[in-house]
């Protein structure tokens, strides 16, 4: 809102040759309450404008020695002065000279002789809008300021959540490291039992950590999306094979269904989608303890849907991804708890099941930044089934007419079976195949020398970035585990300094307590060959050892 006219709060100089205009000019403005100060002479102007700023400038268009076109040229040339309006006063009334002063500059003219009221009106005008422009220019300054706070304090709650993550992941790593390789012990079924609640109960409270940072990040706004082109198929064969265990434990009768108007391949973000679904199938065989889960996927016309907000849509494609169970249902009045941050639908619930509630907040969430929908439709008693809506491109030759296809029962529909994934190679020893660890915790170095030699192959450790490129001056390794996250030099700098000072070509695994897919790229771009999340998994640290030597 634009404050009160004040003519005192202004103050305005007046620039003439001759005496008696000035005392005419000073005495109209004064008399109305505007502050003013004077110069007889294009030079005098220059001369006092170094020692005080004005508000307005009333210029005679006409002087000696240097006249104000000239006069008001060099104000405009100076990023100090040149805001301040110029009107111009002239007995000329020729259209060439009005023109030139309005080249130079001046935003108005009053001609000789002044009309009290024409001027006053004139300077007013001219002072409200460089009020209101002030206004705004401030305005637009404490915007900046804020939002300069806003990203420093998002930055700082960035490299909280990283730092989080890594300590809270680095001694879990620890405990689920240390209880994996107990259990490859000669231990009594009792001893086996209670090593294997405790990496039960490990493996829950990761879960539970990493809901909780996943939720943190996306509210600071610390997540972005990545557009990446992959086979569709590929990824719900990859999470049927990750859930078919837990469905066959409990009798379940599991399958997916992927609609052939669907491209293999598309492009959307493949870990957050996969994060997604993971979450959903999480909740569904949770609270499923007979019948069916069935996943469905359709293609999907944004643009001839109302139920999208079609002016938040960059993409006019999209799929429909359903995941139907047969579980205990949620009551309609519940419904609306579903997607909040630590809700359970019922407390008997909580107390049966377990959970913060953390899953389904997170897709909502993710699916929010994807520009996608996502509900529910629950009988309660009879099952639940949740859908979401997700903005995906595909490539220019594998678009086409689609059109949707009418829903039919999921019950009648067949069953695709993916291919089962062939049992781990057992490994033999392998002695030829020299290995570095670098690692600043003591606990996770023992952790990973003591996993790499149940696996049959000989390692050597450091504590940090610093002590590798020494130790590789010194000795020759074939691959290098390398933490991310170390003092003295980290993970990432050590890579780059490896891949410039050596020649061989080391393969380095990077270790990493963050698990975001852009942490993957950060790896990949300082020159690591792959990289492994924190907990480290006998069974994946098998597989890369595996895939790389």
């Amino acid at each position: 809102m634009t404050k009160e006219f004040q003519p005192k709060k202004f103050l305005i100089l007046v620039v003439d040759d001759m005496t008696q205009n000035l005392q005419i000019l000073m005495s109209m403005l004064e008399k109305v309450g505007y502050n003013t100060s004077f110069a007889t002479s294009g030079k005098q102007t220059l001369d006092r404008l170094t020692k005080v700023t004005p508000d307005l400038i009333l210029l005679d268009l006409m002087m000696p020695d240097l006249d104000g076109l000239e006069v008001c040229k060099r104000l405009k040339a100076d990023p100090n002065l040149q805001d301040i309006p110029v009107i111009f006063l002239t007995a000329s009334h020729e259209p060439e000279k009005l023109l030139e002063a309005f080249e130079q500059g001046a935003v108005d003219y009053v001609t000789k002789p002044f009309k009290t009221a024409e001027l006053l009106a004139r300077v007013k005008t001219h002072l409200e809008l460089k009020q209101a422009r002030d206004e705004l220019k401030n305005m637009a300054d404490e915007l900046k300021i804020a939002r300069d706070s806003a990203l420093e304090l998002a930055n700082l709650k960035t490299q909280f959540l990283a730092n989080m993550s890594h300590e809270i992941r680095t001694p879990m790593n620890g405990v689920l490291g240390m209880t994996d390789l107990l259990l490859n012990t000669k231990l009594d079924p009792e001893q086996s039992d209670y090593l294997q609640i405790l990496r039960s109960s490990g493996e829950t409270l990761l879960k539970l950590i990493d809901d909780i940072l996943e939720l943190s990040k996306l509210e600071v706004g610390a997540i972005k999306l990545s557009s990446d082109l992959f086979n569709l198929n590929n990824l719900f064969q990859e999470i049927f094979i990750l859930f078919k265990p837990q469905a066959t434990q409990k009798s379940l009768d599991f399958s997916y269904i992927i609609d052939q108007e669907i491209p293999e391949e598309i492009i959307a973000d493949r870990f957050y989608l996969q994060k997604i679904l993971h979450n959903l199938l999480d909740n569904s065989l949770k609270f499923t303890s007979q019948g069916q889960i069935i996943i469905n996927v359709k293609s999907h016309d944004l643009e001839v849907k109302n139920t999208i907000n079609k002016e938040k849509i960059t993409s006019n494609y999209g799929l429909l991804i359903t995941v139907k169970d047969t579980g205990i249902g949620i009551a309609e009045k519940d419904q609306d708890k579903l997607f909040k941050s630590f809700s359970q639908v019922d407390a008997s619930n909580t107390r049966k099941y377990g959970g913060t509630g953390l899953g389904l907040a997170v897709c909502k969430h993710l699916i929010d930044l994807m520009e996608g929908q996502i509900g529910c439709e629950s009988v309660l008693g009879k099952g639940s089934n949740f859908w979401v809506i997700i903005p995906i491109e595909i490539k220019e030759k594998d678009k086409k007419n689609n059109q949707i296809i009418p829903e039919e029962k999921l019950t009648n529909q067949e069953k695709i079976e993916p291919k089962k994934r062939k049992p781990p190679v057992e490994l033999t020893i392998n002695k030829k195949t020299k290995i570095l660890v670098v690692e600043d915790s003591l606990i996770n170095r023992k952790v990973l020398l003591h996993q790499i030699k149940l696996m049959g192959y000989f390692a050597n450790a450091v504590n940090n970035g610093q002590e590798a490129l020494e130790e590789l001056e010194k000795s020759d390794y074939d691959l290098i585990f390398m933490d991310c996250q170390m003092p003295v030099l980290d993970g990432y700098e050590t890579s780059i300094k490896i891949r410039h000072q050596n020649d061989k070509n080391y393969i380095i695994i990077g270790l990493t307590a963050n698990t975001n897919e852009n942490d993957r790229q950060k790896c990949l771009e300082a020159g690591m060959n792959d990289y492994l999340t924190k907990p480290l998994a006998i069974d994946s640290l098998k597989e890369t050892l595996e895939k790389w030597t």
